[in-house]
């Protein structure tokens, strides 16, 4: 098992109610706070064990987007 580097970026467009991002890696939990246009970015290293990105919703009506690219050299 290899441990991972990933990007992760993506646009949170609210409508109603409130949407988090939030990031487990194995016990450590990080919230991402988007910018003042919805936009948030971050570069996570995976561990082997618990990785999880998680989309917390409240009464949450609109659009988001994320997109996770691998950072690992693949040669």
């Amino acid at each position: 098992i290899h441990n991972r580097d990933l990007f992760l970026s993506g646009h949170i467009e609210t409508e109603s109610g409130t949407a988090t991002v939030r990031i487990r890696l194995n016990e450590d939990v990080v919230e991402l706070e988007p910018d003042a246009d919805g936009c948030f970015e971050t570069t996570l290293k995976l561990e082997n064990g618990g990785n999880y990105i998680m989309v917390v919703y409240e009464d949450y009506s609109g659009k988001l987007e994320i997109t996770c690219e691998s950072m690992d050299d693949e040669t």
